[in-house]
Parts: C-alpha cells; sequence; structure tokens
C-alpha cells in the first residue's frame, strides 16, 4: 500500500487575537509522512503567533481526503480519538469526536495565556476507513489544514438594546435576549412573556425550535472566511457534474465564454478571481485564481487570498459537507461576535468594539498576500463591501477594533457580509450537514433549509440581515463555516 501524498494546505495571510494586539500569522504543512509499518501519518503543522487566552485560542484543523479510484473520488478518513496512539505532541486534540469517531482533528496550543511567534505542532495520526487499505495498492490522499478559533460553551447576549431590528427577551426592547443551555437543549419561544424572545419591527412569528443550534455548546469557527484558494481546491476535488453546480457559470458544453464561473463573466467581476480556461472538454475542469486577468494560473498577485463573494448558503453548505464542517447559524455568529456574557454588551458597538465605522481607501499590494487598505493602522472599525485579503486590517501593532476582529479573535467580520441560517428556520439542525454531497452536489438534506440570512453589519446582526433564497450568489456576501 502505497500512498501518494498531497500537501494540500490552505497556506494564507491569516491573523489572530490576543489580549493586547492582533499580529500577521498563517497555517503551513511543512512535513507531511507516513510509515507503512506502524500504519500512522504524521503532519508537522507550522503557525505564526498561536494564541492562548483565558478560554480563547485559535487551533488547526485537519481534514483527510482518499482517492482509491484515480479519478477524483474524494472520500474522508476518519481518526479514533479514543486511541491513545493518536496525539498531538507539543498541543492538545480538541474533544469533537462522536461516539469516538472524527473526520476534522483539531490541535490548540497548551492552556496558558501566552502567544507563540511560531509554534510546530506534531500530528500523529493512524486513519480509519479499511477502503483504501483493503482494495487499493496505491492510492490519493490529501489533507487540508485551515486555522480555527474556539467559541467556547456558555451563556451570551443577543441584540444590543439599541439597534434597529434587535433581539430582546421579556417583552422589554431594551433588554437582549439571553442563550442559556436549556435554550439550545429545547429551544425557545418567541413572545412577551418572561424569558421569551422577539426581535424589534419583525413581522415573524415562528419560535426557535429544540436542535437549532443557538450557540452556547463550544464549537470551532474559521478564523476567516472562505478564500478563493480554499474554493479552487474545493472545486478541484468534484467531479464535471458537480462542479457545474457549485459554480454560476453554464459548464454543460465544451467551451467556455463566462471563464470567471462564480460571477458567470468573461472578465474579472466584484474582484471574484476564480476562473476557468475557455476550453473545458468534457471532463473534469482545474479552476486556478487569475486576478489580474493575463490567463496565467495563480500568480502572485492573482488574489488567491481575498475573501471569496459569489458564494450561495448552499455553495458554503456543500463545501461545509465537504470537509466535514457546517454553515453557522444566525445565533452562532452572533456569539462569534460578540463572545460571552463577561463581554458587556454596549448599545451601538459593532463587534470590533467601535461606535462608528470607516471605509477602506485605496487597495494597496493588490491579489498579493500582503494586500490591504491604505488607511489601515490610521482609522479604526475598517468596513469593506469589495472583497479583499483575509484579515487584511491586522498589522504587527493593531489592537482589536483596527485589526476588525470579534470578541472570541475570529477576523473578517467587516470583510463582506456573512451568510448564516436565520432562526425562523424550524428544519436547521447540525449534525445532518455532516453527510457528504449529493450526486448533484448539493450538501445531503440541504432541502431542509428554508431561511438563509445576510448580514452586511456585525453589530446586531438583525439590523441588517436580509432574507434571500439559497441559491443566490451575492457580490457582496461570504462565509465561514464551523466544527461542533
Amino acid at each position: 500500500m502505497n500512498p501518494t501524498i498531497y500537501r494540500q494546505c490552505i497556506a494564507l495571510i491569516c491573523f489572530c487575537f490576543s489580549a493586547l494586539q492582533l499580529f500577521a500569522s498563517g497555517i503551513e504543512i511543512t512535513d507531511l509522512s507516513y510509515d507503512a509499518q506502524t500504519d500512522m501519518y504524521t503532519v508537522i503543522v507550522k503557525r505564526d503567533y498561536a494564541f492562548f487566552y483565558n478560554d480563547r485560542h485559535d487551533a488547526a484543523l485537519l481534514h483527510f481526503k482518499y482517492d482509491v479510484t484515480g479519478n477524483g473520488t474524494w472520500k474522508s478518513a476518519q481518526v479514533d480519538l479514543t486511541q491513545s496512539f493518536n496525539t498531538c505532541l507539543n498541543c492538545n486534540l480538541a474533544n469533537n469526536a462522536y461516539n469516538g469517531y472524527t473526520k476534522n482533528v483539531i490541535g490548540y496550543p497548551p492552556v496558558t495565556d501566552s502567544v507563540w511567534v511560531t509554534r510546530m505542532d506534531t500530528f500523529e495520526l493512524a486513519l480509519l476507513d479499511v477502503e483504501y487499505k483493503s482494495l487499493a495498492d496505491e492510492y490519493d490522499l490529501k489533507v487540508f489544514a485551515i486555522e480555527m478559533v474556539n467559541t467556547a460553551a456558555g451563556s451570551f447576549e443577543v441584540g444590543d438594546g439599541y439597534s434597529n431590528g434587535r433581539f430582546y427577551q421579556s417583552g422589554n426592547v431594551d433588554e437582549p435576549m439571553v442563550v442559556l443551555k436549556s435554550n439550545d437543549d429545547n429551544g425557545k419561544v418567541r413572545g412577551n412573556a418572561s424569558g421569551q424572545f422577539d426581535q424589534v419591527n419583525s413581522p415573524n412569528t415562528e419560535n426557535i425550535t429544540a436542535g437549532y443550534p443557538m450557540g452556547y455548546y463550544q464549537f470551532y469557527a474559521m478564523k476567516y472566511k472562505i478564500t478563493a484558494e480554499q474554493y479552487v481546491d474545493f472545486l478541484n476535488c468534484l467531479d464535471r457534474v458537480k462542479q457545474n453546480t457549485r459554480t454560476e457559470s453554464d459548464l454543460s458544453g465544451t467551451s467556455l465564454t463566462n471563464v470567471y464561473v462564480m460571477s458567470a463573466s468573461p472578465t474579472v467581476t466584484n474582484r471574484n478571481p476564480i476562473r476557468c480556461n475557455s476550453d473545458i472538454g468534457a471532463g473534469r475542469i482545474e479552476f486556478y485564481c487569475d486576478l489580474n486577468g493575463n490567463g496565467v494560473p495563480n500568480e502572485v498577485d492573482d488574489g488567491q487570498n481575498i475573501v471569496l463573494n459569489y458564494l450561495s448558503a448552499a455553495d458554503i453548505m456543500a463545501y461545509g459537507a465537504f470537509l466535514d464542517m457546517r454553515i453557522m447559524s444566525e445565533l452562532e455568529f452572533e456569539k462569534v461576535a460578540r463572545g460571552s456574557l463577561l463581554d458587556v454588551t454596549v448599545p451601538g458597538e459593532f463587534a470590533w468594539g467601535t461606535l462608528e465605522f470607516n471605509f477602506g481607501t485605496t487597495i494597496t499590494n493588490a491579489g498579493t498576500a500582503t494586500e490591504s487598505y491604505a488607511n489601515v493602522g490610521v482609522d479604526e472599525g475598517l468596513l469593506s463591501f469589495s472583497p479583499v485579503r483575509a484579515g487584511y486590517a491586522a498589522t504587527p501593532t493593531s489592537t482589536r477594533t483596527f485589526a476588525g476582529a470579534g470578541f472570541t479573535g475570529c477576523m473578517d467580520l467587516h470583510n463582506l457580509g456573512e451568510l448564516m441560517i436565520s432562526v425562523e428556520d424550524q428544519e436547521f439542525e447540525s449534525k445532518p450537514f455532516y453527510t457528504g454531497l449529493t450526486p448533484l452536489g448539493e450538501a445531503k438534506l440541504m432541502e431542509d433549509v428554508l431561511y438563509c440570512l445576510y448580514s452586511d453589519f456585525s453589530k446586531a446582526i438583525s439590523e441588517k440581515k436580509i432574507d434571500i433564497g439559497l441559491q443566490s450568489r451575492l457580490p457582496l456576501a461570504g462565509g465561514r463555516l464551523i466544527s461542533d
């Protein structure tokens, strides 16, 4: 059994949170090896400026994909976390297993308040799936590495007692709604009686049902929104039918005019850099980034690190199903932005801690790994409705308010709007999305999701939320995934 190992690392310029400052960081797989005698894989992950502060920390998520067919039929491998030989030699493994098994191995720093300029974490893992061991002498293996941020279990407030459209409870529009463990277990009734909730100026009458993930329990959220490079990696692991579903251009022919496939246009539109060649033949298509539009794939200024727009909620769900993660709920996004009950709610305050915002001015180093705005570090609370590099506002000396980070350390809350699932959805639950893709490239059971919303601010997301269809691809919206 001889695996062909692909080093498939999402190596982006990304950022992390500390008590006082936010620093530029990155994630890189520096070594990936296989020992046939022990049937163990060793993965060494390098991360810059990892952090642990109180109950807040970042982490590295590893997801293994294998293909025994050679035709791009990628499946997820599992790891048994109950086995002591599955370890991270100098970090902790998150207890995110279901019945002992997980498809996402999450390693986080030791429990101590610190920031590590450079962390080298060594994972030693045995993959469980027997199909590739028993049926194939050779197989292909890919490893996806993504930076995550922990959102600890606990109660939190939703709504700020000030913003239009805010959540409130007990009939008092000035009292933020509090999410308790009992709410996440049993749901929450809409109304004006004690403990019930509603939203200012909302015509909706639906209760929050049991099973809807309200955010009380621990989960890990992507540190930054999905980027162009990440989505390209996903598209290039799909067959032609699924590729056609997960892009906007019609890929059913053998040639293509609208080569920028997410916006279905012949040239770059709204800074979305994902494209393919015009001659696409009949088989799987190879996608790449080409922000500068010269037809040369993945140059240093081709926008690989740009937060991706023109993603629909269905796209995000499918990408999540591929990596055994899922789209977040409206209330989980509130917790990512606001933090716990220890983070005091300030009326009218944005997630990054200011009462006002500023727009980015001139883009500098366009399309590169150092892309930014000229007024980064000058103006606090920058917003960008044009997609720019993930974590663009963080510098080695920036505070949270300058970097635009939420209370948990998640970045890019100000970099495009965000797609999530509304509290009005009566069917949305977390576990059904861990089921892979249908032959057409949809997340299984996606049809049960009826209410997707787009929010273009991170103050009270309910202030600017707009219900949209699952398949709507918007130039102003992106998204992120969580692992729970």
